[in-house]
């Protein structure tokens, strides 16, 4: 990769904080558009506290025998193929109700949902949110259905349920889980005659030589903002677990609660880490001005060996490549042992003032069925958390087998989505060349005024 002048860092490191800023601001309000996918027609919208007292289209037997119509609303542009494969099966189940899709960019996804839950207009009748700050959000706006006493509940893993629970009641459904590391060309390193190494020193020596190859160590996408935090969880996640808090959870706790300045040792180890991955070039500068679309093009292409991201992009990649041999890994620690990381999906909900409540369980308790969250896994290669699932594919036996033998991510704590946006920048900040104490007194601004709210 050519070398990139001090200037062009500098207007690269401008246009990256500028992208992470509006991430930021992204979580705390203001409107934004979707884009729809599938039916078009009207919202089933509703106005006031929600619950489930409101007005709903349901007989007392259940679902309404009148057509209805009722909105899905997600971010997972690439799961849309499955999506629609369940939505078809699910109206041949229920002639009468029609399902509208709708996919908000992820950079936009955080903001429109916000945005709907603290106004009248309804967010839709079922809905993805990421664990943690946007679901709590949403929670608390009251926003959700208790789903607590519905039969469906049980059939979901005990041990996640929690990530769906707000103030002990059940407001959600982990649906799925992901391996978070990085995604490798098991092929491409064979024909180098490397394999993905177990140490930080090996890590080195593998990335310089293919540099030397004439390919690209390290593809991530920075400027959309999101997939900077996606290739920083992986080592902040890991140093906490060996942190002096014990725990990824302790650790994410103590932040929330303005305890942990940004020149905390977890925090500046991992900038430190990404520094030298810039400053060697195996984390080539263009990645700070291309998308996340396009990073995973590049790899799908075999230009660049690793994709910087979780096992959630791997149908996708396989989409554009069907011919590529994938591995999963965890870029290594400089000292102690690696472990991957785990991080929770998506979390799957009722808004409460939806009209058409009876329809939207209907549509919800299918998705939980085994049979249709096995179609899910094998057609996305994400695993979904229902009891009882099994499957022979190769890709989601290594996902499983990766995922066992994990920690949890640090976004699946946090409360605070601002917090996770400025490590975001942290990293970026160091990735486009500043120095890690001038990047450090930069961001603890940011802590310091997160910790105000």
């Amino acid at each position: 990769m050519r070398m990139i002048n001090r200037t062009i860092r500098r207007w690269l490191l401008a246009g990256l904080i500028a992208v992470l800023a509006f991430a930021a601001a992204a979580c705390s309000g203001g409107s934004s558009g979707g884009t729809s996918s599938g039916s078009t027609g009207g919202s089933s919208g509703g106005s006031g506290s929600g619950g489930q007292s409101q007005g709903q289209s349901q007989s007392a037997a259940g679902t309404s025998a009148e057509p209805v119509k009722i909105s899905f609303l997600h971010w997972r542009t690439e799961d849309e193929p499955a999506l629609r494969e369940i939505i078809k099966r699910f109206e041949a189940e229920h002639p009468n109700v029609t399902v509208s899709m709708e996919i908000v960019p992820p950079e936009n996804y955080v903001q429109t949902v916000k945005t709907r839950a603290i106004s009248n207009e309804i967010i839709a009748d079922v809905f993805y949110m990421h664990p943690g700050d946007l679901f709590i959000t949403v929670a608390k706006a009251g926003r959700l259905l208790d789903l607590t006493d519905e039969p469906m509940t049980g059939r979901y893993h005990d041990n996640i349920l929690p990530a769906g629970q707000y103030d002990g009641r059940q407001y959600g459904y982990p649906y799925t889980a992901n391996y978070v590391g990085v995604i490798y060309n098991k092929g491409l390193l064979d024909r180098l005659g490397l394999t993905f190494p177990g140490t930080w020193e090996e890590f080195l020596e593998m990335c310089e030589k293919l540099k030397a190859a004439g390919i690209a160590p390290l593809a991530n996408g920075a400027a959309d903002g999101y997939p900077v935090r996606h290739a920083m969880y992986p080592i902040l996640s890991q140093l906490a677990h060996q942190s002096s808090y014990g725990s990824v959870q302790n650790y994410i706790a103590a932040m929330m609660e303005g305890k942990i300045p940004v020149s905390d040792p977890v925090l500046q180890e991992g900038a430190e880490m990404f520094r030298i991955l810039a400053e060697k070039g195996y984390y080539p500068m263009e990645n700070l001005s291309s998308k996340y679309d396009q990073a995973s093009a590049l790899f799908a292409k075999e230009e660049a060996a690793i994709l910087m991201t979780g096992s959630w992009a791997m149908s996708s990649v396989l989409q554009q490549n069907p011919n590529i041999e994938l591995g999963l890994a965890t870029i290594p620690l400089r000292s102690g042992p690696a472990y991957g990381i785990n991080m929770i999906g998506l979390i799957v909900g009722i808004d409460s003032t939806s009209k058409h409540q009876a329809e939207a369980k209907a549509f919800l308790d299918f998705l939980s069925s085994p049979e249709i969250a096995k179609l899910h896994q094998e057609m996305t290669l994400i695993p979904t958390l229902i009891k009882g699932i099994e499957s022979d594919d190769k890709l989601l036996k290594l996902i499983s087998e990766k995922m066992a033998n994990a920690v949890p991510a640090m976004s699946d704590f946090s409360t605070k989505q601002a917090y996770m946006d400025a490590i975001g920048d942290l990293m970026a900040r160091v990735l486009s060349g500043q120095s890690l104490q001038e990047a450090t007194g930069e961001v603890q601004k940011r802590f310091d005024s997160i910790a105000k709210e």
